[in-house]
């Protein structure tokens, strides 16, 4: 089961919709904060041909969420260790160092690159799966 919100617009084929805060939004920042703390806004694909006002039931696509992690960090990790036995066989422990925290680091600019040139973004979309009748309490 997805977050069930009220959708306040259209932007193409997207909906933005808006959803009471929970306890998981703590940590995902799939979605914006709206007007108050207790208000959270994300946008998602249209589905389920939702208008202005509808109440949908969003929903990320099945594994997202964990390929979305594991390429926030095990990338920057394999990254990491590559660095280490690189910088070890250069030159010993502090280069060993010294080279897994810059690759680590370049590791995260690569996925922020990727990030804000959109590609990974249509990848890990939420989805608008169905309408929801009487929701006015969400």
């Amino acid at each position: 089961m997805g977050e069930i919100g009220k959708v306040i617009e259209i932007v193409g084929e997207e909906i933005v919709v808006s959803h009471r805060r929970t306890g998981a939004c703590a940590s995902c920042k799939i979605c914006a904060r709206g007007q108050d703390d207790n208000e959270m806004i994300m946008r998602a694909k249209n589905d389920c041909d939702a208008e202005i006002g509808d109440y949908v039931e969003v929903e990320l696509q099945e594994g997202a969420l964990l390929k979305a992690v594991s390429m926030a960090y095990g990338i920057p990790l394999v990254a990491m260790m590559a660095g280490f036995v690189i910088g070890f066989l250069i030159g010993g422990e502090i280069v060993a160092f010294s080279v897994g925290i810059v690759f680590m680091g370049v590791a995260y600019v690569f996925i922020k690159v990727l990030e804000k040139s959109g590609r990974l973004a249509k990848k890990y979309v939420p989805v608008a799966v169905k309408k929801v009748e009487g929701s006015e309490s969400v």
